[in-house]
């Protein structure tokens, strides 16, 4: 910023205190004061004056007076002293005057910052009022909070990365194992192929020698075999004179003896009676005499080993096949409670064991399970048994049972002990994710699809039953003298002479439903090769269903709901045939009664079939790999009526066979699994062991029976007291 100052001479009358002075402006280009230096202005044209001159005296004036002219002098004289005074005074002045305008400046400048500061503390004044503060207070209060949230918010962030780091850590661990786990397994393969490379090289290159060998000992064996031929001749000419069989050596009966033993017994012949047929059939037959066969004592031990064999051909299944499916079901005969297990596997269906429970519990099934799978265990591998019963409830996949609440809670116990087992069969299982081990863990539980049909039954029962107590008028009859249903009025042949279009058309409803409807059903479900490919059927008879309950007429015309399965016969034909008209209303009516219950029961029982349940092609996370995994499901549980049937059989049969249960349990076990059959696709060795392990096992197997006997038998009077 430049700065000019300039220097004014001027004159001012020392009696007004005026002094003529030289006076000091200062100008600046940008930051002077316009007020001041209108001032200056104002001042310097107006009210300043500029000091008169003296009078000069004229040279040429004569004095006439000396006093006059002495007098002059001295004036002179005293106007010169008094005129350097003044200016001194002046300059004195022209100083402080100078002093005095910069102080006002700089006073004026202060004034003006002063000023400045005064509105800005005024206005924060104006800032800091009740209401300003309160609302500063209020947005304080909001920020706060707003920061509080977020930092809240970031907490949760930075726990939710923490724990996901954590999971993804463990991902990159329970990886890193499995690859490890992989690896090893590529590479024990990789040696293996190297090994069987190098073990082929080393045979092909040993196989020029080896012919030579080969030569030299097949023509040894041909002199060998010349002699044995010989050696055979003469003693098949020997066994012919003599004609008799031996069949105890080294102090037991041999395998051949038990064999026919355990075929003839569960072909339902008679303890007694097995040794008197041998005999017979031999003798009479091929004229072959024995020198001993085993008594009764033995036949009846025979059946153990029976349910020994059928159990090992079971386990055997089990462990060569993908997917098992656990059957297993509950009936009542006489007082008693018997549970069934059977098994589904790729090579078919096997029956596992049949024991009498204290009660129909899910506890009491879930023990029965686990005691036959711990047998199991045992009888094929003694010294790690609790390992081998492991290996084998691990390669159930699937269970099939009836519609009854308990098994539910049963799947529940079986899933839990099967998550014990997992840890001793497969290695490293605790580094495995949650997605695998539930892979592994998870048992899909189908139920029975003929059980839908028998309760299609007894809702059909019931439904008819009060539609008949609303419609049935009779004055000819007491109302006690007939029963209200219309399946009782089926079964008493004497009710089919009573009068009245009600109980006809009841019947006529139920035979229109049977030809039409669950009698189709009956055979898709028997002849289905996939459980699963029962979802479309069900969902097709509900949608049927859904349409007949709202109007019936097409079914008492005879629409064809399934043409490849509906059988048309006689009877068909007479349900169909022209009648009353109020016993086509009638039928119309208990029609659409039928169809509205079966809905109910279809949509109650099949949820997990329809859309939208855990079995449906719509809702399954993976439906094929379920479909694979549920591919030796069977369709029904019929595999535990059979076993039932048979002990029903068997029990009326032989009345003395509820002493011994087990023996009838190994009849059973040895038909149903067809174990003689396992038996000649064995090789002599592989089956010399087999019966090894059935006698060895035999009499540990009775004691295990009767201990459990004895048990029941507690808890049966635990539960009467």
């Amino acid at each position: 910023m430049e700065v000019k100052i300039t220097s004014i001479e001027t004159n001012v009358n020392v009696g007004n205190r005026q002094p003529a002075v030289n006076a000091m402006t200062v100008w600046k280009d940008n930051n002077i004061n316009e007020s001041f230096i209108e001032e200056r202005d104002n001042f310097l044209n107006g009210a300043y004056q500029p000091p008169l001159a003296p009078k000069e005296v004229d040279p040429n004036i004569e004095l006439h007076c000396r006093e006059c002219c002495k007098q002059a002098q001295v004036n002179k004289i005293t106007y010169n002293k008094g005129k350097v005074g003044n200016e001194n005074k002046i300059t004195n002045l022209k100083k402080e005057k100078y002093e005095a305008q910069f102080q006002v400046y700089k006073l004026n400048k202060e004034k003006r910052t002063l000023s400045q500061k005064l509105d800005k503390c005024q206005q924060k004044l104006g800032s800091l009022s009740m209401r300003n503060v309160n609302k500063r207070i209020k947005r304080r209060n909001e920020k706060i909070q707003t920061l509080m949230e977020e930092n809240k918010k970031l907490k949760n962030q930075k726990q939710h990365l923490q724990a996901l780091t954590r999971k993804i850590r463990l991902k990159y661990k329970q990886r890193a194992a499995m690859l490890k786990y992989y690896n090893n397994k590529v590479n024990n393969f990789k040696n293996k192929q190297v090994n069987k490379v190098i073990s082929r090289n080393i045979e092909q290159k040993n196989e020029g020698k080896q012919m030579l060998e080969e030569n030299q000992n097949l023509k040894q064996h041909v002199y060998f075999l010349e002699n044995e031929n010989e050696e055979m001749k003469e003693r098949l000419e020997e066994l012919m004179k003599n004609k008799e069989i031996t069949t105890f050596e080294n102090g037991k009966y041999n395998d051949t003896v038990r064999e026919v033993y355990a075929v003839l017994l569960a072909a339902n012949v008679g303890v007694k009676n097995v040794e008197h047929i041998v005999k017979t059939v031999l003798n009479k037959l091929g004229g072959v005499k024995i020198d001993r066969l085993p008594k009764k004592t033995f036949a009846e031990i025979m059946l153990v080993e029976a349910k020994a064999l059928a159990q090992i051909q079971s386990v055997d299944a089990m462990i060569n096949s993908d997917a098992c499916t656990l059957h297993t079901d509950g009936t009542k005969r006489k007082g008693r409670e018997y549970g069934g297990l059977q098994v589904g596997t790729s090579s078919g269906q096997y029956s596992l064991g049949i024991l009498e429970l204290s009660q129909g519990t899910a506890e009491s099934f879930f023990n029965m399970i686990k005691t036959i799978f711990t047998n199991l265990g045992e009888l094929t591998d003694k010294e790690n048994k609790n390992k081998k019963a492991a290996e084998i409830i691990v390669t159930i996949k699937n269970m099939m049972t009836d519609r009854h609440i308990v098994n539910t809670s049963l799947k529940n116990l079986v899933e839990k002990w099967k998550s014990e087992c997992l840890p001793l069969v497969i290695e490293n299982y605790d580094t495995f994710n949650a997605d695998m081990k539930k892979s592994l863990l998870d048992i899909n539980h189908f139920k029975c699809n003929l059980h839908v049909l028998v309760n299609l039954g007894t809702q059909a029962e019931a439904a008819l039953k009060e539609w008949a107590k609303t419609i049935i008028v009779s004055d000819t009859l007491p109302s006690d003298s007939f029963s209200h249903s219309t399946p009782d009025f089926i079964r008493a042949s004497t009710k089919l002479c009573v009068p009245g279009a009600d109980h006809k058309s009841g019947c006529r409803a139920l035979g229109i439903i049977d030809k039409l409807c669950t009698g189709p059903l009956w055979r898709q479900i028997e002849e289905s090769k996939h459980i699963l490919d029962l979802n479309n059927v069900w969902l097709n008879f509900y949608n049927f269903l859904d349409e007949f309950s709202k109007d019936s007429s097409d079914l008492l015309r005879g629409k064809v709901i399934y043409p490849d399965y509906t059988i048309k016969d006689e009877v068909n034909n007479s349900l169909f045939m022209e009648c009353e008209k109020e016993i086509d209303i009638l039928t119309i009516e208990a029609l659409q009664i039928l169809c509205t219950n079966f809905l109910i029961i279809i949509k109650r029982q099949l949820g997990d079939n329809l859309p939208g349940g855990k079995f449906s092609v719509d809702s399954a996370e993976n439906f094929e790999n379920l479909k694979n995994i549920s591919k030796n499901v069977s369709s029904t549980n019929i595999i535990s009526e059979r076993d039932f049937a048979n002990l029903d059989r068997l029990t009326r049969e032989k009345p003395n066979a509820n002493t011994n249960a087990i023996a009838v349990e190994g009849m059973i076990l040895f038909t149903n699994n067809k174990t003689l059959q396992w038996l000649d696709s064995l090789n002599p060795d592989k089956k010399t062991e087999v019966f090894k392990i059935a006698r060895e096992n035999a009499p540990k197997m009775i004691k295990n029976y009767r201990k459990q006997k004895i048990v029941i038998k507690e808890k049966h009077i635990e539960l009467t007291q």
